[in-house]
């Protein structure tokens, strides 16, 4: 089963920023057999904002069985369970920021 971490990064702070999570991110999904996916090329800009960026997700399907999307702010802890393990695929799985940050 063909599996995908993605992220998205886009202009310098992005590039930034990604120098710290990129590599953890990378790691995990190494630790999770999936290939690590990084969207560098905007093709929705023309909307205004980076997040319809994340549209680029549906043709990955034509690839990949199995994705996950991170937002390039995220940092993976070392120890993180492998989601495509922990939730069937017949699964949507979600999680909100808000329910961390409190």
């Amino acid at each position: 089963m063909k599996r995908a971490i993605v992220t998205i990064v886009v202009g310098d702070y992005a590039k930034r920023m990604a120098d710290s999570t990129g590599p953890l991110m990378e790691s995990y999904a190494s630790r999770c057999e999936a290939d690590f996916v990084v969207i560098m090329e905007p093709r929705f800009s023309s909307l205004g904002q980076l997040y319809y960026e994340k549209f680029q997700l549906h043709e990955m399907y034509e690839k990949y069985e199995r994705i996950l999307y991170l937002d390039n702010d995220v940092l993976v802890s070392p120890d993180s369970p492998d989601v495509f393990r922990e939730f069937p695929a017949t699964h949507f799985c979600a999680s909100s920021e808000e329910h961390w940050s409190k």
